[in-house]
């Protein structure tokens, strides 16, 4: 892919999002709990953009998010879950 990836990060609908050309692509979904979690309950890519990371970059960003909060990521999302697990740097934030 050629086109810049742009991610966005939405308080309201509590999500990130993935835009290339002013079209969304993909999109990573997590709850706030009250014990100070969040559980990262779904991802998913557009299939025509899957293969290039786009999913794994939404993961990453939800779990940069968490560590600004202060928080632990439970993912209920298996897809969340094996980029989390697969990713060392990320351990920090996995409950």
């Amino acid at each position: 892919m050629t086109n810049e990836i742009k991610y966005v990060f939405d308080d309201d609908r509590s999500s990130f999002s993935a835009w290339v050309d002013g079209q969304k692509v993909g999109f990573a979904t997590f709850i706030r709990t009250d014990d100070g979690k969040f559980i990262l309950d779904y991802t998913q890519v557009d299939p025509k953009l899957q293969g290039q990371n786009i999913g794994a970059e939404l993961v990453k960003q939800v779990a940069i998010l968490a560590r600004t909060e202060n928080r632990k990521i439970i993912p209920t999302c298996r897809f969340a879950k094996i980029v989390l697990q697969r990713s060392p740097e990320l351990s920090d934030v996995i409950d």
